[in-house]
């Protein structure tokens, strides 16, 4: 359902919901440990800590904390969060009110990745989502078969065992110590998540006018009919 505007009235409630629910049925399964968990240990992050240098977070924190060689400070990670996160929500909701949701959703993904106090990289499974960006406007622009090949190249999980090693290193951004001594590379992730940002936000602001909502595709459109 929607209002005036074009907002979806139903999905604020479906929502919280959904996790309330979700919520619920930890506590039936696992009452104990879902005690632990809501008293006070889902704010404890402390043993995250030991980790926060680790090339494997590749969040914002975690990069400021390699290029520094220090623990970040908690107000200057928090700032760094809050411009990222308004730089981002504008761009996603510009895109999604032009016509442009997969784009959008993709954006505020990896957005929540990158200003999460500790993101593994596996947790950047945003990145699939960009790529069937990327290859469906390659289909009508072959240019654009560049960003697919790049996005590829650089996310790809391309295994590696160093000499010593105790197992493979699974991505470029572990690559960095033994094959380029800059350090920065070790950020590969959000140096990738800038440049796509960039993009997106040249998208956006290159698209016209606003539309009041996405249009849903003509069979929902039919089927909306035919309740009425």
């Amino acid at each position: 359902d929607r209002d005036v505007t074009g907002v979806q009235t139903c999905a604020l409630p479906i929502s919280v919901g959904t996790i309330a629910a979700t919520v619920g049925l930890g506590w039936l399964v696992l009452p104990h440990a879902s005690w632990q968990y809501w008293r006070g240990m889902f704010l404890d992050t402390k043993w995250l800590d030991r980790f926060l240098f680790a090339a494997a977070n590749q969040s914002i924190r975690g990069a400021i904390a390699r290029l520094t060689g220090h623990m970040p400070p908690t107000w200057l990670w928090l700032l760094a969060d809050a411009c990222v996160v308004a730089i981002s929500m504008w761009v996603a909701v510009r895109l999604y009110r032009r016509g442009e949701p997969l784009l959008a959703i993709t954006v505020a993904g990896l957005s929540a990745t990158a200003v999460s106090p500790f993101s593994w990289s596996h947790h950047w499974v945003w990145f699939v989502p960009m790529m069937v960006y990327l290859v469906q406007r390659a289909l009508t622009n072959a240019w654009w078969w560049v960003g697919v090949v790049t996005l590829f190249v650089l996310m790809g999980s391309w295994a590696d065992t160093p000499r010593g090693a105790h197992g493979p290193r699974i991505g470029l951004y572990l690559f960095a110590p033994q094959w380029v001594r800059w350090r920065p590379l070790e950020n590969l992730h959000l140096i990738v998540y800038a440049v796509l940002l960039i993009g997106a936000g040249l998208i956006a602001w290159r698209l016209g006018p606003a539309a009041r909502h996405v249009e849903p595709p003509a069979a929902t459109r039919a089927d909306e009919a035919a309740m009425q």
